[in-house]
């Protein structure tokens, strides 16, 4: 993706930029400026997880990723 055409980044961009705020909406007991701070890491985390787990070869590395990422990322939406 880092080196598609600008218009495919520029979709890229934009489709993140939507998942953060969707995020953001969720979470109900930060205020607004944090929300979006823990929307965008667990954006970020969610994709990398995601990734990884696609990645490596070993399927319990790989569900172990994708659950340890969903337990942080869970805590830190009801964080206050």
């Amino acid at each position: 993706m880092a080196r598609a055409d600008s218009k495919t980044r520029a979709a890229a961009s934009d489709a993140f930029v939507q998942l953060v705020d969707v995020l953001a909406g969720q979470m109900e007991r930060a205020n607004s400026k944090e929300a979006k701070k823990r929307a965008v890491f667990a954006a970020s985390a969610m994709i990398g997880a995601l990734t990884m787990a696609r990645v490596v070869t070993d399927p319990v590395l790989s569900d172990t990723i994708l659950r340890c990422a969903e337990k942080a990322i869970s805590r830190l939406c009801l964080e206050e």
